[in-house]
């Protein structure tokens, strides 16, 4: 069943990032070839006589996932493992839907690897577990931090509120005593406060930084979302919330960094303009792509009347691109995020 060639794997368009040789794999199913999601390698396989007892309902012999580390010893972080766990079944329903595993019955995954990423509901064998599929869903909980109005973070509740995005909004958190969007939230009962940011004035960073960071993990956020959130974030916030810092920005990314990304295009003379969310790095504006949506300039266009196209796009992109993660349905490769 993993006997598969890398011309089998060019066939069923599989990207080529997606393809790692270097993981350890448990000693008695390692194979020279797996997928790499996250921190984790994957293969197809099969229970056998060890693992099969510990999926409820299974026979030896029954396709599975078997899960392997990275050389040099299990991830350090559970955030990103149990994202590349939630993920690899899409993985294979997508990229081997014509084999058996696309209906694979369990993950079968070291045992360190487990006792990293507790509550899964893995049964434990000798030195290796196994996770029944398909994974119970899990409501994205996100951490909103914003600056203005708060449209975006309304186009997400309302997302929410209309069944097309699972997940809830647990804590809004500005930096603009009396910002609009600690209206908006109250309006809709999501716990939300001022965090003074002195005495940076474009930054998010030491007692401020320690107090945003203690109160999205208080309220139990997993994502934090920026949502016209007019600073930088640094090292430590990306640090509690690794791929889990997600920002959009009104400009086709690479083009247009920085501040007013609109009207940046319209003095450039550029045809296309548009809105970019992204995963927040240590940049500006610099992370990887998740979803674009392209407004065209048009002739008469003024800074105000094109802004105002890409802020209907952007009403559109961010739900789009929080649905994609809700649904484990992201990886990131280095500058390349791939859809599952």
């Amino acid at each position: 069943m993993s006997n598969y060639t890398d011309a089998d794997y060019a066939a069923r368009g599989i990207p080529e990032c997606i393809i790692a040789d270097s993981m350890r794999g448990l000693a008695e199913v390692s194979q020279p070839r797996n997928f790499r999601i996250g921190d984790l390698g994957f293969r197809p396989g099969s229970l056998d006589a060890q693992t099969a007892p510990l999926v409820p309902g299974a026979a030896e012999g029954d396709p599975a996932i078997i899960v392997s580390l990275p050389e040099g010893g299990a991830p350090a972080d559970a955030m990103r493992c149990r994202h590349a766990l939630a993920a690899a079944p899409r993985f294979f329903a997508k990229f081997f839907a014509d084999a058996p595993v696309a209906n694979a019955k369990a993950l079968i995954c070291p045992a360190s690897l487990l006792a990293l990423v507790p509550g899964m509901g893995a049964t434990t064998g000798a030195g290796c577990g196994a996770i029944s599929l398909p994974l119970p869903r899990r409501k994205l909980r996100l951490g909103v931090l914003g600056s203005g109005s708060g449209s975006n973070m309304q186009s997400i509740q309302d997302a929410i509120e209309a069944g097309t995005l699972d997940a809830e909004i647990v804590t809004v958190i500005t930096d603009v005593p009396g910002a609009r969007i600690l209206d908006r939230a109250a309006r809709h009962g999501i716990p939300a406060r001022h965090v003074d940011h002195a005495p940076f004035k474009t930054k998010l960073e030491g007692k401020a930084e320690d107090e945003v960071i203690g109160i999205l993990k208080a309220a139990g956020a997993d994502v934090v979302v920026l949502a016209g959130y007019m600073r930088v974030v640094k090292a430590k916030l990306l640090a509690a919330f690794p791929d889990r810092v997600i920002n959009i920005h009104p400009a086709l990314l690479p083009s247009f960094p920085g501040i007013a990304g609109w009207k940046q295009a319209l003095d450039y003379g550029a045809k296309l303009a548009g809105c970019t969310v992204h995963f927040v790095n240590a940049g500006i504006d610099s992370g990887p792509v998740i979803v674009q949506r392209a407004v065209p300039v048009e002739d008469a266009d003024t800074p105000e009347s094109l802004h105002a196209r890409i802020q209907v796009q952007e009403h559109l992109a961010y739900p789009e691109a929080l649905r994609l993660l809700s649904e484990d349905r992201l990886a990131i490769y280095g500058r390349r995020v791939v859809t599952f």
